[in-house]
């Protein structure tokens, strides 16, 4: 009977209640459980209390047991344990988000670059995530900007960081710091003086306002393949001439006409090469119809030959000929369909002040307003006109510009080289800046009215109530009127402020205002365009090697660098390389001087000019003294034979050499600063602001 006793005893202490959270150490630890020797039932005890547990507590909260200890009089196992709620401490990595994009950006990777929605599938906000992962549905203004500060190099769970970059807090009208840190403007600024809370959901809809998803992305690139096809119309010509050459200028009887069709066919050749040269230099249409035009002469000149051929082998290779430029034509027209639209700046007149000579398949790229800009509140829209040119090639207000073409290190592996990343606007608005000018953003406002409006409507009815009872307020209910009256004369004061400053004293409004930041934006731009091409790496062209039409002044010291990196005065980081240190660091890859091809390695046989690029000590609008010659050696053309280099430099000029430079020659290559490509940038969204990178949430998903 004791025995039965003792058991039913052991089978009652094994399935008490025990808490959620405690694990079987803090159990064994406890001083009251060490008599329980049946752990099964202490295991069945615990499983099903964490079951039950788990829907009465949220994902912020636990559940703690209150247990009194054991000098408070603690003698047996109590039959049932009480518990509290108790909030769990927030740690300080980022809470992984579901990656809600993966299945847009993939599909978007499948189609062709030219065809993708680029600023919604290729980038985005991680200001935008941070904002997700607030622990808090609303918080102050002072809450929130500590929360953005606290967010330096946060953790995505696919090992990418993130930080909040206070120009885009600016871009997006959130709010605006000064270089203390302290709110001096945005939608946060509102809010702080209205002693209002800010909900998540607002600052989401603010980023999405943000002048960048009213930016398109516009890209001008080479129709790939084209040098071939190109090569091989002229090869097929140049067999015509020299069957002509052979056998029909030594005869008396065909001479004259032979000598004929040469100057007619070297005519025709010529302009097939003016075309392939300057493709870029008119429209598409005028190219395709001056392709067809050179065919139709081509055609009649060789069908006139027929009767001149007296041996029929060479009326069939003429014959072939013909049916072998009909077919290349329809190839590079073809080519010249696909390519979408040709690089603006790639005419011969270019190379040398904006772009390197030598280089494959030039490209380019711009980032414009879809419609006209925004103008200040208290600004005529008129007033953009002088900064966002009209007459510009790329159509009406560009924000950054870059030009970009393909190289070859010695292992073979393809590298996109920027020559030119210039932002005309923000060059402008920031010398206006550093004059003492303000820059406000117009951008994102609607939301500022309605949070001052908010205290009008919502406490007008309590007001109401409250002036009603008259003497018979009670001192509290006196109270809550006195703060009602003040919540809304100073919403009414936000309302109504005007600014306090003049016309004359502000610039206008342009995103991407840091040259980090539009410099960050070009960089990932060709980084994606490389991605499309196969390229292994994205380089920059160093300053001492192209004039970019002000030659090495300290500002494109400063901004490009040298093939170490380095910047003015061959000191310290140059900006385009520090981005790309930046980046290296987030992706895990490396940014380091390569060695990359003056031209084609394929075609050995190279044009060589000799070029000067003078170093000032002084800035573009006052570039000072000359301190310093570079000289170096460029490549005006690479061609498969000496004959064709000897043509091709007949038109140049007589300063250029013709040199044989073979694939591997160490003078072939030279120095560049460049980034490694690595998969996660092709293959994930980047972030559309310079500091470290990464974004899992869509910004255009309905909230």
């Amino acid at each position: 009977m004791a025995e039965d006793i003792k058991k039913q005893q052991q089978e009652k202490d094994s399935s008490a209640g025990l808490g959620t959270l405690i694990g079987f150490g803090a159990l064994a630890a406890l001083p009251f459980l060490r008599p329980f020797r049946n752990i099964s039932g202490v295991k069945r005890a615990l499983s099903t209390l964490a079951e039950k547990n788990a829907s009465r507590t949220t994902d912020t909260q636990k559940l703690l047991p209150l247990i009194r200890k054991q000098g408070e009089g603690i003698t047996t196992l109590p039959t049932k344990i009480k518990y509290q709620v108790q909030v769990k401490p927030q740690t300080t990595e980022m809470v992984p988000l579901v990656n809600d994009r993966k299945g847009d950006f993939m599909a978007q990777r499948l189609l062709p670059f030219a065809e993708r929605d680029v600023p919604k599938s290729e980038f985005g906000s991680a200001l935008y995530d941070q904002i997700k992962m607030f622990p808090k549905d609303k918080a102050t203004a002072d809450d929130w900007i500590k929360y953005f500060k606290a967010k330096t190099n946060t953790k995505y769970n696919d090992g990418r960081s993130a930080s909040v970059n206070t120009e885009e807090l600016f871009d997006s009208n959130i709010a605006a710091l000064d270089k203390s840190g302290f709110l001096v403007g945005g939608l946060l600024k509102n809010a702080k003086d209205l002693n209002m809370v800010i909900d998540k959901n607002t600052l989401l809809k603010q980023v999405y306002k943000n002048p960048f998803f009213n930016l398109e992305y516009r890209r001008f690139t080479t129709p790939t393949g084209l040098d071939e096809s190109a090569g091989g119309i002229t090869s097929q010509i140049s067999k015509v001439r020299e069957l002509l050459n052979a056998k029909y200028t030594q005869d008396p009887t065909t001479k004259g006409t032979a000598y004929a069709s040469l100057e007619t066919l070297q005519n025709i050749e010529n302009t097939y090469k003016n075309v392939f040269a300057n493709f870029s230099s008119v429209d598409k249409q005028k190219i395709l119809e001056s392709l067809k035009l050179n065919r139709t002469k081509v055609k009649k000149e060789l069908d006139s030959l027929q009767t001149l051929l007296t041996d029929p082998e060479d009326k069939r290779l003429v014959a072939n000929v013909m049916k072998d430029i009909n077919k290349l034509s329809e190839d590079v027209a073809i080519k010249y369909q696909a390519a979408g639209r040709t690089p603006v700046h790639a005419t011969s007149s270019e190379y040398g002040t904006y772009r390197l000579e030598g280089e494959m398949n030039p490209g380019e790229f711009v980032w414009r307003f879809k419609d006209r800009p925004i103008a200040q509140s208290n600004l005529d829209p008129k007033s953009y006109d002088h900064i966002f040119n009209r007459q510009h090639k790329f159509g009406e207000f560009p924000v950054v510009h870059g030009m970009y073409g393909t190289r070859v290190t010695p292992k073979g592996e393809k590298v996109l080289t920027i020559n030119e990343i210039q932002s005309d606007m923000n060059s402008r608005v920031l010398d206006e800046v550093s004059r003492g000018k303000i820059r406000l953003n117009p951008y994102g406002k609607e939301e500022f009215g309605k949070l001052a409006a908010d205290p009008l409507n919502t406490n007008r009815a309590r007001m109401e109530e409250l002036l009603k009872k008259g003497i018979f307020r009670t001192e509290e209910e006196a109270y809550e009127l006195n703060k009602i009256f003040g919540q809304m004369k100073t919403a009414r004061n936000v309302l109504g402020q005007k600014p306090n400053y003049t016309q004359e004293a502000l610039t206008e409004y342009v995103p991407f205002y840091n040259n980090k930041n539009y410099a960050d934006l070009a960089i990932k731009s060709v980084i994606k365009e490389g991605g499309d091409q196969g390229a292994q790496w994205v380089g920059v062209i160093p300053v001492d090697r192209i004039s970019r039409a002000t030659e090495a002044v300290a500002g494109q010291q400063q901004f490009y660098g040298y093939a170490t990196g380095k910047g003015f005065q061959k000191k310290g980081t140059a900006v385009v390389p520090e981005v790309m240190k930046k980046l290296a660091n987030q992706y895990n890859t490396e940014a380091k001087t390569i060695q990359v091809s003056l031209s084609d390695p394929k075609k050995p046989w190279k044009l060589v000019r000799d070029r000067q690029v003078r170093r000032y000590d002084g800035t573009r609008g006052n570039p000072g003294n000359s301190v310093e010659t570079f000289k170096t050696t460029v490549h005006k053309g690479a061609y498969n034979s000496r004959e064709e280099a000897l043509r091709a430099s007949e038109s140049i000029g007589s300063n250029v050499d013709v040199a044989y430079i073979p694939e591997g020659d160490p003078n072939l290559y030279m120095n560049v600063y460049a980034l490694r490509i690595s998969p996660d940038m092709i293959n994930k969204p980047m972030k559309i602001y310079r500091n470290e990178g990464g974004l899992i949430e869509n910004p255009f998903r309905p909230l």
